[in-house]
């Protein structure tokens, strides 16, 4: 049986550069980005340690109250409403084969910083998998307001237009929306051009409005008690012909997570005949949101850079 046809061979060391010569090699930098929404939910893992694929999570969205009590008089037993969630596992993984051959004379650091790369291949899918059942909320979106002589005048609906991008005021609505359902605001993901719309808004950035607590030396330290993070893999969609892209506020631990296979890392040859080595990586999680109403969707025209 013959390796596989994607194996890296010695041709491919070759033609990458990746044989050492006598001067030596450097170290390359890796460009990936790793998982930064995981933190962000709730980790029930070891609720989930047996056998099962689709498994519920029950809640509890009631808001919970109390009464004046008064002496004498027995105090009163309120109804309880229980509902669950469905939260399902998928796995994800890859492989890599390289031959004996290619082992023997390509430099060693290419081999070695699989693992790594493998780990942050797991890490950029796991948001990925967070961002996809974020859009799953039944929130309204929040759309950049008109601004008239630089007075906000009203809500602009679905229409977009090339120059609406992204608001603080979105922010300051959805924070809002999420106090009227007797939740806290913790967080929000956006596109980086929604952070460079807000620092290009002459609004925003004037010491005569409202950056005298969010600005310090050009960045954004705090806006309305809201964690901003970028992040590259949200969606976009097109709204009245125009890109449109779409971050998410969020209340605290907007998500439950589950690892239901922690990552799994395997070399193996397999086949000696093939003399090859295989690299193996997986691992089975899976996401759900919480409460919708602590997900709620913003949406606004990207801005050109």
């Amino acid at each position: 049986m013959p390796v596989d046809a994607n194996a890296y061979l010695v041709a491919d060391g070759t033609a990458d550069g990746a044989i050492p010569l006598l001067y030596g090699t450097e170290v390359i930098e890796q460009l990936y980005e790793a998982q930064k929404l995981v933190g962000l939910g709730k980790d029930i893992s070891r609720m989930f340690s047996g056998a099962g694929k689709t498994q519920q999570i029950p809640t509890d969205e009631t808001h919970w109250a109390v009464s004046a009590l008064t002496e004498g008089t027995e105090t009163s037993i309120s109804a309880l409403s229980n509902s669950s969630k469905a939260i399902t596992f998928v796995w994800y993984g890859d492989a890599k084969e390289w031959t004996i051959e290619a082992e023997a004379v390509v430099l060693p650091y290419v081999l070695e910083d699989m693992r790594m790369k493998a780990v942050k291949a797991l890490g950029e899918n796991r948001d990925n998998v967070i961002i996809a059942e974020l859009a799953n909320t039944t929130s309204t979106a929040i759309y950049p307001f008109v601004v008239t002589a630089g007075v906000i005048t009203d809500v602009k609906e679905t229409s977009l237009t090339v120059s609406e991008t992204f608001q603080y005021e979105q922010l300051v609505s959805a924070e809002t929306k999420m106090i009227e359902s007797k939740l806290t605001m913790k967080s929000a993901v956006v596109p980086a051009r929604f952070r460079m719309a807000m620092l290009k808004d002459a609004r925003f950035i004037s010491n005569e409005n409202y950056n005298k607590d969010v600005m310090e030396k050009a960045q954004i330290k705090t806006s309305v008690g809201t964690n901003i993070i970028l992040h590259n893999s949200l969606p976009t969609v097109t709204e009245n012909s125009v890109s449109v892209g779409i971050g998410y506020a969020l209340m605290e631990k907007p998500f439950f997570w589950v690892s239901k296979r922690a990552p799994a890392y395997e070399l193996d040859r397999v086949n000696i005949l093939k003399r090859s080595w295989t690299f193996h990586y997986y691992e089975a999680v899976g996401a759900k949101i919480v409460r919708d109403a602590g997900v709620i969707p913003l949406k606004a025209v990207l801005g050109n850079i």
